[in-house]
């Protein structure tokens, strides 16, 4: 996992040459990548527009409005869905969700980070990923083991496993 993190301003300076390194890593050795950003939108898309990724990769918890999953779409990147759309405040990510093809998406839970809100659990684990393709499916109007399947489609293609 490499990336941009507003959020984390103290450290702007070294993230874009150290994400530019990753970016000629993961290109020099067919890899796919495992992208999070925080506030810094612009730029990762900026640099993912600059070079050439044949695996592409996964937009790594996912939560941005449905222009800005299109715009990772048409560089051919997934985005990762996992917990946040279970919270009932999510309704930008829940948009994505219904406007995106299931083939934009793959699960994740980014345990033990990024617990839903409305969880029992304080910590976030991987138990939670049923109920995350159930609102997927929900949110698609797609029957579950459809959305199940296409999500696993979507990892085996993306990590080529």
């Amino acid at each position: 996992e490499c990336g941009l993190d507003k959020y984390r301003a103290d450290n702007w300076g070294w993230q874009l040459p150290l994400l530019e390194a990753q970016l000629d890593l993961a290109s020099k050795f067919n890899l796919p990548l495992i992208l999070h950003c925080v506030r810094a939108h612009a730029e990762l898309i900026e640099r993912l527009q600059s070079v050439s990724l044949p695996r592409k990769g996964v937009i790594h918890g996912f939560y941005g409005s449905v222009e800005l999953a299109r715009r990772y779409q048409a560089l051919g990147f997934k985005l990762g869905i996992g917990g946040l759309l279970l919270d009932d405040n999510a309704k930008k990510l829940r948009q994505v969700v219904t406007e995106l093809p299931l083939e934009c998406f793959v699960c994740e839970t980014d345990s033990p980070a990024m617990t839903p809100k409305n969880s029992l659990s304080r910590r976030n684990t991987p138990l939670i990923l049923a109920d995350v393709v159930q609102k997927i499916a929900i949110l698609q109007t797609k029957p579950y083991v459809l959305v199940s399947e296409q999500l696993l489609a979507n990892a085996i293609q993306l990590f080529e496993i």
